[in-house]
């Protein structure tokens, strides 16, 4: 499920930068402490940050449809609820981070209203700027702590010290931490958040459900997370080679655990984070459950990845699963999971396959009268068409667009495959069901393109 970017996220220059929600401070406060006798950070705990490419830019950079990555730098501490901290900052230049108490969709809104969609009834991080020197901070709610450093890659750095007030939060980072560590930090920590850090994600879960958990291998796991997302980064066509436009963002993922408390909540993804309710949160924090069953992660960090120029309404929860489906193919591969577009219901004797095909042959009318898995067939038989080099091609060239209106991006799908595929798809999408307007006609008639030999609506896969 994808959320609109019009929700709460995370981070206020995210905000403002994708001009996509309204800015929270919440209930955090800080005051600079200009007279040494101040409370101040102890240095208990010294945490240095470096500046990073803000995730709204890398956004608008990738054309992405949402705000994919975080600007939240975790620290793996924890502030309570109404309890003074002193923050230290050193500063090597004019720029400082500023401090967010919260982590996104991970805390209930004690005045949220019932009418409130789930996404609503969450409070958003609290953001306050710190200034050099001795900084107070308070928050109403408390939450997990955070520094946030926008600013060019690598381009301004800062220590921050952090006085006692401040929890430390168990804490595993992959390839740093090791197990038995991390188990005694569960055991000795009362901070009601855990984390799990790694390359390309930040996990953050209540403890108290990452302790049904607990004896998984937390290094495995992480690393088929990080897997998880450069298959996807890979179908999108991010490189660090060539230009910058296709360059993957500065900054992880966060993947929050949604609190226990409101039944029917599904998992969904928006501006900044993706969340996954208590009923799901085994197939995030089990290697069974992430190599198996993990559809959920790999379709909501698919969201992520989805382009606004060629993601008009119809096609919100479909393409999206280009993404997930990447990840099935080589998950079925390393660890025998089943691939959806290929599973046989025992009830029906069919697949999605099936279903797609038996729909093309009969004729369609209205792509969107389709389910959302005959909906995927398409875009799967251009990547049997023309390989797995497909979506990245297509990504690539979308990334070359401005952003378009909702009515023109249907035509624009239709446009940018052909492009991508260097064939003539209109026939192909008018097959589906998707009305082709004669401008989008005329335009590829002007880039030369001619139908393909083979029909694509003709491929399909096998069962299992």
């Amino acid at each position: 499920m994808t959320i609109s970017p019009h929700h709460p996220i995370a981070r206020r220059t995210a905000l403002a930068a994708a001009a996509a929600a309204a800015v929270g401070v919440g209930a955090a406060t800080a005051a600079h402490a200009e007279d040494a006798r101040q409370p101040q950070a102890s240095g208990t705990h010294v945490v240095p940050v470096t500046s990073r490419t803000a995730a709204a830019d890398a956004a608008a950079r990738l054309r992405t449809a949402l705000v994919s990555t975080t600007d939240l730098q975790p620290t793996g501490l924890y502030l309570p609820p109404d309890v003074q901290l002193g923050v230290e900052v050193e500063a090597d230049g004019d720029d400082v981070p500023s401090i967010v108490i919260g982590a996104p969709g991970s805390q209930l809104d004690p005045d949220a209203e019932d009418e409130d969609d789930f996404v609503g009834r969450t409070l958003t991080p609290r953001e306050t700027e710190l200034e050099p020197g001795a900084n107070l901070v308070s928050d109403a709610h408390g939450g997990v702590i955070y520094l946030s450093f926008p600013g060019a890659d690598g381009a301004a750095t800062a220590t921050v010290s952090f006085g006692a007030a401040a929890e430390p939060m168990a804490t595993f980072v992959r390839g740093t931490t090791a197990e038995a560590e991390f188990q005694a930090q569960l055991d000795r920590s009362s901070a009601p958040f855990a984390e799990l850090v790694s390359t390309h994600a930040i996990v953050t879960v209540e403890r108290d459900r990452l302790l049904l958990f607990r004896h998984e291998d937390h290094e495995k796991l992480l690393g088929i997370l990080d897997r998880v997302v450069e298959i996807e980064q890979e179908t999108a066509g991010y490189t660090t080679e060539g230009g910058v436009e296709s360059r993957p963002p500065s900054g992880p993922h966060h993947l929050v655990g949604y609190p226990d408390g409101i039944e029917g909540v599904g998992a969904y993804a928006t501006n900044g984070y993706t969340a996954y309710p208590p009923p799901i949160q085994s197939t995030l924090l089990t290697v069974s459950g992430l190599t198996l069953d993990g559809w959920g992660p790999y379709h909501e960090l698919g969201h992520h990845h989805q382009q606004e120029p060629v993601n008009p309404g119809d096609v919100v929860e479909v393409t999206v699963n280009i993404f997930s489906l990447a990840v099935q193919r080589e998950f079925e591969r390393e660890y025998g999971q089943v691939p959806r577009m290929r599973e046989v219901d025992p009830e029906t004797g069919t697949s999605h396959w099936d279903t797609a095909m038996e729909a093309l042959e009969a004729g369609i009318r209205d792509y969107a009268e389709l389910g959302p898995f005959e909906q995927l067939a398409p875009f799967d038989q251009l990547r049997l068409q023309y390989g797995d080099e497909f979506a990245p091609a297509w990504a690539t060239l979308v990334r070359q667009q401005e952003p378009l209106t909702e009515e023109d991006r249907w035509q624009n799908v239709i446009y940018s495959t052909s492009a991508a595929a260097g064939d003539d798809l209109a026939d192909f999408w008018q097959a589906w069901g998707v009305e082709v307007a004669d401008e989008t006609r005329s335009a590829l008639g002007q880039l030369g393109l001619e139908p393909p030999v083979v029909d694509p609506s003709t491929l399909r896969e096998s069962n299992l």
